[in-house]
């Protein structure tokens, strides 16, 4: 179970890096072209067109992961006919949702009929009705991508979703680095909505009809979507970039152009890892039933293991290069951003781990818990918001953001332990946890005496020497995990494979 799983998740990975990739190079081009206060704009314009995707997305993509595996491991007919009852409303929500940003876009567009309203700017965007107009179709295209993703990993048609990611990856990229040139922020917004149009008009080729979904299935969906969808609105307050809101309140643009950056580098290097759980919720859902509850709770530690194996030296890793890497990518007008970046990316380390709890917790259908652990955290993040953000700034924001998502992803990962019975491997993952800071420490040493891209290659790969000595000293994993990490490598194509399993000796000799 554990080997197919890890199968899957590698070429979930595939689409994953994709994306990350493209997200990642789009955020170095608008830095590097548009400054810090142009990076401050389409920051913003990112945070609105992630809140506009969430109010639309009605729990409909996320329950098209849950129960599709479970319907076609039951063999029913129900799948198509609940992918097809599903799509109808999930498009008209869509479309109402972006509707109203091409209204207050028209509204504007009457109120300021100036050739110069048009313009998007560091103090002109929220007047723009072109960059309200933006977030809408980018709301829109970016939501009916979503329905297409969600439909795939359902069906765990991974390849699909990868050959689809890799082409929207390629044109974003090109997409950004043309639309910045040309027409500045404006066309680092337009970007998206093109990049995403890529996997929208896949939509066209999902199911249309299929049997009548029986009502004991149309409940569970309803609430479970409903159930889902307010987690994730009450969450996002907690998760997404809600301090861009307060940062542009009290400092303007250039602060929210600082903390774009340093949610960048830190979802890199948390994005890598993760890819590696996109089909463990599928997986789980195809394995929901009562039968199969041993065998969920064998696979959690193995998870959560593979998960800091890679997350943790990452991470900290990553926050031990800050220094050198940051203005590298960035350029040097982003160097205030330093401590920031090196909290977000440090914290990121520990907060990623729950989210292998919360797969569980969403396969169970143990929402109701998400939800009321969502809305504590965004309640803390308003308060932040109004009270430590003004006072203390960028380091405020970074600082607030960490402390709270570590609390609530702790609580989350107790709940998982005393309800479903997921027990953390605390005494692995403190092993894991040491030779990662070591790792840091190592790399930041290196780090602190040496300059430029020689500098930086020199202290990751003394970084990366100290992580896999430290490993074959501590043993973190136990003969089990890696027998079956052994045999998920095996299914690689050959060159990453050899590289794969000699890395593997290197860490845990045979």
């Amino acid at each position: 179970m554990a080997g197919t799983l890890v199968r899957k998740s590698l070429i979930n990975a595939i689409a994953g890096v994709a994306v990350t990739v493209a997200g990642f190079a789009s955020s170095i081009l608008v830095a590097r072209l548009l400054g810090v206060e142009g990076s401050g704009v389409v920051g913003f314009a990112v945070w609105a067109i992630t809140m506009s995707v969430m109010v639309a997305d009605l729990g409909i993509p996320g329950s098209l992961t849950r129960f599709l595996p479970e319907l076609r491991a039951r063999s029913t007919l129900d799948a198509d006919g609940l992918s097809a009852a599903l799509l109808r409303p999930y498009v008209l929500v869509s479309a109402c949702v972006a509707g109203g940003f091409f209204a207050y876009a028209a509204w504007l567009a009457v109120a300021h009929p100036a050739g110069d309203a048009w313009q998007i700017g560091p103090g002109s965007f929220r007047s723009s009705p072109l960059f309200w107009l933006l977030c809408g179709l980018a709301c829109l295209s970016q939501s009916l991508a979503s329905f297409v993703n969600s439909y795939l990993r359902g069906v765990q048609d991974f390849a699909a979703l990868a050959r689809l990611a890799l082409l929207s990856a390629g044109v974003q990229i090109v997409a950004t680095g043309v639309g910045v040139v040309t027409f500045g922020a404006g066309g680092a917004i337009a970007s998206s909505v093109i990049g995403s149009a890529v996997v929208m008009v896949a939509i066209v080729r999902l199911p249309r009809a299929g049997s009548a979904v029986s009502p004991a299935l149309r409940d569970r969906v309803r609430r479970y979507a409903l159930e889902s969808w307010v987690s994730h609105l009450v969450t996002a307050f907690l998760w997404s970039r809600m301090e861009v809101i307060f940062l542009e309140r009290s400092f303007g643009s250039h602060a929210v152009g600082l903390f774009t950056v340093s949610l960048t580098l830190s979802n890199l290097a948390t994005q890598g890892p993760l890819l590696l759980t996109g089909a463990l919720l599928s997986h789980l859902s195809e394995h929901s039933g009562a039968d199969h509850a041993e065998r969920r709770q064998n696979l959690y530690p193995a998870s959560v293991r593979l998960l800091a194996l890679i997350v943790f030296p990452l991470c900290l890793g990553t926050a031990g290069i800050m220094p050198l890497l940051l203005p590298l990518l960035f350029g040097p007008a982003f160097d205030s951003a330093i401590t920031a970046a090196t909290i977000l990316v440090g914290s990121a380390s520990l907060v990623t781990i729950a989210t292998i709890a919360y797969s569980y917790l969403f396969a169970m259908e143990r929402t109701r818990f998400i939800l009321g652990s969502g809305l504590v955290g965004a309640i803390l993040s308003i308060v932040a918001g109004l009270t430590v953000v003004p006072a203390a700034g960028l380091l405020g924001a970074a600082g607030s953001r960490a402390v709270i998502q570590t609390l609530v992803s702790a609580t989350i990962v107790c709940y998982a332990w005393r309800a479903l019975g997921c027990v953390l491997p605390a005494a692995d993952l403190a092993r894991m946890f040491l030779a990662a800071l070591l790792c840091a420490v190592a790399a930041r040493m290196v780090a602190t005496v040496s300059s430029g891209v020689p500098g930086l290659v020199l202290a990751i790969v003394m970084g990366a020497l100290v992580y896999a000595a430290a490993l074959r000293v501590l043993k973190p994993l136990p003969t089990a995990d890696l027998h079956r990490m052994r045999e998920a490598l095996r299914s690689l194509p050959v060159p990453l494979r050899s590289a794969a399993l000699a890395s593997l000796r290197v860490i845990a000799p045979a």
